[in-house]
């Protein structure tokens, strides 16, 4: 590596492997039509992906974007030589960030030496806006580079885990294999282990990234190498061992060494059609051999074909393919258009298949109204998830509407592989924890809203202090965490922790003083908003309204008592004895409140 802006941002392992992966591993198909010249150039782009091995937490893996340059010289020692520019970042932003940027900053290079580099570097940290946490709902976004201007129409937002490409060509990289693209989405979907074979680097990405895609809006999870070649570091490892890759290749070399794994990965072939005959043959040769003759191949007159063991269970849906345009087109710009409206119409349907495929599982996220008499309470938990009770349901059920003339009768195999791949737990996981922030909010909102004298009004004295409690709890953590940007709302939960608090008997009300926070939290004069303070020995002197006033001595020596529970067995008449000794001590555990 020549030259890294900014400097000191990669460890010397990261350096070697980026390094190894910006070129290509064999020589680019149209450079071969020139070899007769003394000289010749060839540029293309391309993206890969390796782990980071610094260990950071939020972003295990960086994409690395490449503006490759193959020159062919005679002259040369070795007849020609290649160089690569590479920007690096943990998003996967490619068709509509990194590709136009990568192809501006290459050629400057070429142009102008390392000080283009140095300068973009430069504008990228100090002009270009870090990428907001839903960065769909900002559209046209400006990004300058150097005299020109990258304009981003609108960017989709980044999964808690996986990858989701949103703005790849789908029907420019897979119109091949329009009739399979059912057969690869279920292939996707639970995560088998699929080699793309394509004629060069460019289509060997966008053809991994398209296929991941078709899953959206469940992130891809597989272990993806959008470009993966023979140098990689990776390539020693056990790569065939893997129980869920989708791994882009140039090289034919990959099929044998595939060739012992246990498992044998399906195998989608992308050839030139301008040189299919050559590709063909040469990819013919493995797959006709043992144990890849196993395989089924779904189209033996055709170049470009899918061999899978894999037995589907979704129809092709030709309705969707009658839709797409089929016209000759006239310039490269109408050739484009046609593309993007095709991918629009694949993509769309594809979406629109995976809800269909999750909405059974929806009711696991499904966020009960705060319809609960005391909003002050912990809400119900969500449906805890069991596999065999959801298949057997399912089953009994059957697929909905929309599926059901789409799928074969090996359906719910189709759904049991999928919640054993490696999509469905991080999935699963994000809409979950997203659920349980939701139903946080709404009964958050209940309380805000919530008349505490009518709820607590005929409560009996055991509902008063668990209402007392879980008022306290919300509390100190509206004041430790600062959720409210404002005081209005912890000030709420204060004047009706004073509410509940007056509606207590006498001597549950002097054995709560007793803790020092409780009557910090009492005292309407307290306005103490960062937090709570936990001394561990002192004494205060505690005056509230009406009240008399209470000294308070502590001491770190004492020996903490076991928190507040009352049982709803027990009589209230017979709390005194045990009261006396549980609510001298802390009714709640602050520290894990």
């Amino acid at each position: 590596m020549d030259y890294c802006f900014p400097p000191d941002r990669l460890t010397e392992i990261e350096r070697s492997h980026i390094a190894l992966c910006a070129f290509p591993d064999s020589q680019q198909q149209r450079q071969r039509q020139h070899s007769s010249q003394r000289t010749a150039i060839h540029d293309s782009v391309f993206f890969f992906r390796i782990p980071r091995s610094s260990g950071a937490k939020n972003h295990k893996h960086l994409f690395g974007y490449v503006f490759n340059r193959q020159r062919q010289d005679e002259r040369l020692i070795r007849g020609g030589d290649q160089k690569s520019v590479v920007i690096l970042s943990y998003f996967p932003y490619w068709s509509s960030i990194f590709k136009p940027l990568v192809q501006i900053a290459g050629p400057l290079f070429f142009d102008s030496g390392s000080a283009a580099l140095e300068r973009i570097s430069s504008i990228i940290s100090s002009t270009w806006p870090p990428p907001p946490p839903n960065p769909k709902i900002q559209a046209g976004l400006e990004l300058p580079v150097v005299n020109m201007v990258i304009r981003v129409t609108n960017l989709a937002p980044l999964p808690d885990q996986g990858i989701v490409f949103h703005d790849v060509d789908l029907f420019a990289v897979l119109k091949g294999v329009l009739m399979q693209l059912w057969l690869l989405w279920e292939l996707a979907l639970v995560g088998e282990p699929l080699l793309v074979v394509a004629p060069s680097p460019s289509v060997s990405c966008e053809a991994v990234a398209a296929i991941s895609s078709l899953l959206a809006p469940i992130p891809c999870s597989s272990d993806l190498r959008p470009y993966f070649t023979i140098h990689d570091p990776d390539f020693h490892t056990d790569l065939a061992a893997s129980s869920s890759i989708l791994l882009g290749v140039t090289n034919l070399f990959f099929l044998p060494a595939f060739s012992s794994s246990k498992r044998l990965p399906s195998v989608v072939s992308l050839l030139d059609p301008h040189h299919h005959h050559h590709q063909f043959q040469q990819l013919k040769k493995f797959v006709d051999k043992k144990p890849w003759s196993s395989l089924p191949w779904t189209q033996r007159r055709h170049s470009q074909a899918v061999w899978s063991t894999h037995a589907p269970a979704t129809k092709p849906d030709t309705s969707v393919l009658n839709r797409l345009v089929d016209a000759i087109p006239s310039s490269p710009r109408m050739d484009e258009s046609m593309s993007l409206v095709n991918s629009d119409i694949l993509r769309r349907h594809f979406e629109e298949l995976t809800t269909n495929f999750l909405a059974p599982i929806a009711p696991y996220f499904a966020v009960p109204s705060s319809g609960s008499n005391n909003p002050f309470v912990d809400p119900p938990p969500l449906p805890a998830f069991d596999e065999q009770r959801f298949l057997s349901a399912l089953a009994t059920r059957g697929p909905g509407k929309f599926l059901a003339k789409r799928l074969r009768s090996n359906w719910i195999d189709l759904y049991r592989r999928f919640l054993r791949g490696p999509n469905f737990m991080p999935w699963f996981r994000s809409r979950r924890a997203n659920a349980e922030r939701e139903q946080r909010r709404i009964w958050r909102q209940a309380r805000a809203r919530a008349d505490v004298r009518t709820i607590v009004s005929k409560m009996p004295e055991l509902e008063l202090v668990e209402t007392f409690n879980a008022i306290l709890r919300h509390l100190v953590a509206e004041l430790d965490l600062q959720m409210s940007q404002t005081q209005s709302f912890p000030e709420k939960l204060r004047a009706d922790l004073r509410v509940v608090f007056d509606m207590l008997p006498k001597d549950t009300q002097q054995l709560l003083l007793l803790n020092p926070q409780h009557a910090s939290l009492l005292d309407p004069k307290t306005s103490n908003s960062s937090g709570i303070s936990r001394s561990s020995s002192g004494s205060s002197s505690t005056k509230l309204p009406g009240r008399p006033s209470i000294h308070i001595s502590w001491s770190s020596q004492a020996t903490p008592a076991a928190p507040l529970s009352l049982s709803r067995r027990n009589s209230p008449l017979a709390l005194s004895g045990r009261l006396a000794q549980e609510l001298a001590s802390d009714p709640l555990d602050l520290d894990k409140a």
